[in-house]
This record gives structure tokens, sequence and C-alpha cells, in this order.
């Protein structure tokens, strides 16, 4: 390994990964921590070829970044004695680059400059040993844990099944049941600095992430010299301790806010989707395909598995709708005018004159709804229609849960037949995508930041909802 910026043959660079374990073996209950946290920073130190980088994790003092004429001197010293000292794990890596790269960085000692091109942050979550209570544990850490918590799992860590057995949900279908078991490594945050994407860098340090995750589930697995008693049987144990990866792609606000000034609701929708289409791709580089019809996508470290043989073009997508998209930038738009306004309301209001039917499932009491329709039964008015969503009136009117309404347009509509089995954007029949609604509401609830779980504390469906879902599953079709 060449150090110090000299360049190696074939116009390699040398590169330091950190891999900062900073979650302690205990926690203030003396409770075992079922989380272990990586700080990934890739650093790019330059000396005479500005194109020579380190992945480094500096040692830190008082808060300081360590420089490199400090090294011989801190290295006598007795850090564990210095509460403000945080000694971390360096390990070096090699890297090429195609080209050369201008970085910018902070001027340290000896005329070398120190600059983060890259950062990640990834956690090891030991899901077993925290079942009883996984959302509530997910839940608490972070913002991306809990919202791959209740997007993807039940409340016992466990895949919801709509994402292995849907028609729709569960995409490829390459994801079953091997999901439910053994530990997750969660990538959260992965940043490359933007004069140096492209050139994959990011795929490498995914990828020294993944081995690193890999390893440490090695060496905690043991030898399975007790399994039968601990686990009881060889391919429990082997379950309890099958390692996946998963990540829920995005962008930094900051990234990608300076792009969209000035810029037309349409330009917005444009920049978005290539940005999003961007992040998705990158992780498919990396090996990563999308759990059923979720947000998130997941890696699986057995070679043989079936999603290691899917390609990425093949991958599944679910349906979008340019349309919905639009509207919602252009309400974005207008709410960045004028904060006053209210979105929700606003949003329905410009169903009004396009979409009479559709507004008034909306906006009307049951009693009222019902009557609206005997008066319009006639009215060439929209009865057909479909909203940016693909949600027909009887998805909408099931989930505002109006059962005297889903009655009558059961028995009267000569569309409701067809409605009874058109699916919306998401690929929920009316019945699903009010059990869906249902099931949400029996297990969660958002307050403020906090994704709340009420399963324990849920005392039954509305009568409402039970004759929404009775006049559905019935299927009484009149007209």
């Amino acid at each position: 390994m060449e150090s110090d910026g000299e360049k190696l043959e074939g116009g390699r660079v040398s590169l330091k990964r950190s891999s900062a374990l900073s979650f302690p073996s205990t926690n203030t209950n003396g409770e075992y921590n079922l989380k272990k946290e990586w700080t990934s920073k890739t650093m790019s130190r330059q000396k005479m070829t500005p194109n020579i980088m380190h992945l480094i994790t500096p040692r830190k003092k008082n808060g300081g970044m360590k420089t490199s004429e400090d090294e011989n001197e801190d290295e006598s010293e007795d850090e564990s004695e210095d509460p403000g000292c945080e000694q971390e794990d360096i390990e070096d890596h090699e890297y090429s680059t195609s080209g050369d790269a201008t970085l910018d960085g902070k001027l340290c000692r000896q005329m070398h400059f120190d600059v983060v091109v890259a950062t990640a942050l990834a956690r090891y979550i030991h899901r077993e040993d925290m079942r009883s209570e996984f959302w509530q544990r997910m839940e608490e850490p972070s913002e991306d844990m809990c919202d791959v918590a209740f997007h993807v799992f039940d409340r016992y860590g466990t895949v919801e099944t709509k994402y292995k057995d849907h028609p729709v949900q569960r995409g490829t279908g390459v994801w079953g049941n091997e999901l439910d078991h053994g530990p997750i490594f969660l990538i959260e945050k992965l940043h490359v600095t933007l004069e140096l994407r492209r050139k994959g860098l990011g795929q490498k340090v995914v990828s020294l992430l993944l081995k690193k995750a890999q390893q440490f589930s090695l060496d905690n697995k043991g030898d399975g010299k007790y399994a039968d008693s601990f686990y009881g049987s060889n391919e429990a144990f082997e379950q309890a301790w099958t390692l996946h990866a998963l990540v829920n792609p995005g962008y930094l606000t900051a990234d990608v806010e300076s792009q969209l000034v000035d810029k037309s609701a349409e330009e917005r929708v444009m920049i978005l989707n290539q940005i999003q289409s961007g992040g998705i791709d990158f992780w498919r580089s990396c090996g990563f395909r999308r759990i059923g019809a979720s947000r998130c996508f997941a890696f699986s470290f057995d070679l043989q598995h079936q999603s290691r043989a899917l390609t990425a073009a093949s991958d599944f997508d679910p349906r979008s709708s340019h349309a919905e998209e639009l509207e919602y930038e252009e309400v974005r738009l207008i709410y960045e005018t004028d904060r006053s306004i209210e979105v929700k309301r606003l949003k329905i209001e410009r169903l009004r004159e396009p979409l009479p039917l559709h507004y008034a499932a909306l906006t009307l009491t049951d009693e009222e709804l019902k009557a609206f329709f005997i008066t319009h039964a006639t009215d060439k008015i929209g009865w057909d229609r479909v909203t940016n969503s693909a949600a027909t009136l009887l998805h909408l009117i099931a989930c505002k849960l109006k059962p005297l309404s889903t009655q009558w347009l059961l028995e009267n509509a000569h569309q409701a037949e067809f409605w009874n089995t058109a699916r919306d954007i998401d690929g929920y029949t009316p019945l699903e995508a009010l059990q869906e609604k249902l099931e949400k509401i029996r297990t969660r609830k958002a307050h403020g930041f906090m994704t709340l779980n009420l399963s324990d504390h849920f005392k039954g469906n509305s009568d409402t909802a039970v004759s929404c879902l009775s006049f559905i599953q019935t299927g009484v079709f009149g007209a």
C-alpha cells in the first residue's frame, strides 16, 4: 500500500475505509444493545497529486481532527483515560478512478488536504432478539429505521404477507419467507461528493460495508455446537443467522432543492424522477432488488438466491402516475407561495369540476352522498372515471367508510361489477384497499414525528367499516 499521495501503478489510488463501531455493548438498563452502527467516512488526502485518496477515520481528541504531526505523540498516550478521545478502526483498501479529480479541502500540517468525499451510515440489527417489540425498537433510533420497519415488516419483524403473496404487491416474487429471519443490515445513508460520482466510489463503499457486515455476522454466529438446544434444530439456527441487507433509496433534500428553484411543476417532476431513478439504478447495480412492490430493496449474501439471477432491467417497478406527480408539484408550488393553504383541501377542490362524483364522495356525509347519487343516477357525469391514482368511485367510498353509499352503488350502478375487481395504482381492488386501510388503523398511528404501535390496544372495527366490508365481500350487484 502506497502512502501520502504516491500514485500507484495503473492509475490506482490508495483508499482507507473507516468503520466506526459506535454502539456500546450494553445500554443504561444493562440490556444487550440490539444494534451496531457503522459510520463510514471516505477521506481524500492530497499531496502533490490531487487524485490520490484515502478512506480513513481520523482519530478524534477533544472533538478535533488528528493531523500528521500528532501521530507519534498520540500513540504514546493512554487514550483510554481521556473521555474526549475516540479510537476508531481503520482499514486500507485500494480503488481505481477514471481520470483525475480536482478536490478542495482543509489545509492541514505538512501541506495535506483532508476532504470528506463520501459518507455512509449503516446499522446491523439483531432482529431475532427484539421480535416481541420490533416496531418499538426500530422506531426509536431514526426516521429511516422507523420507515422501513412500518413499511415492510409487521410488528414482529416478519415481512408483510402482501409482499410475498399479493398478485401485484409481490412484485417479481423473488423474495419470500427468507426475509422473515436473521439479522438485518440497514444502509441508511450514502453520500458521494459531486465531483466523484459515477466513478464507482459509491459501489466500492457499499461493497466494503456489505463485507464488513457479513464478517461481523459470521464472527457472532459461532459454530452452532449447541444449535439444537437453543434453536430447536440446525435449520432454525441457520435461519436465525441468515443476514440480509436492506436500503430505502432516496435523495438528500439539500442536493435537490437548488435544482428546483424557479422551475415549473412539469420540470420539477422530470428532475425528481431522474434523481429517484438514478438512485434506484445505483442500488440495483450493487445487487439490491426490490422487495415486492415496496419502496425498499434487499440484498442476499447467498449467491444461489434467485434475486442474484434477476437482472436489474427485470426488477419490478410499481405503477406510477404522471398526472398524480404533476398534481403534487402544482399543489406544492401553490403552497410555497401561500403557507396558509390547507393542502389536503386544495387537492380535493381540484376534483370539483372534472370529477364531481368523486368530489362528492370525499366531501359529503354518507346520507348526503346517497341522495346525491340517486339524484344524478341517469346523468353522464363521469360514473366510470377514475382519479389520478386509478381509484374508482367504489374505492373512494369504501375507504371513506360510507356503507349506505357503498350499498347503493353495488345495487344500482351498472359499473359495480367491474369496479369490484378493478385495481388502483397500488394494485388493490376496493376490498383490498379497504382491508389495507383498516389494517393500518388497527396497528399504527402517526403522532408528530413518531409512529405508535396500537396493536395491543385495538378494540375492533367500527360498525360502518364492518358494513362496508360486508357489502363488498357479498358482492350483490343490482343494475
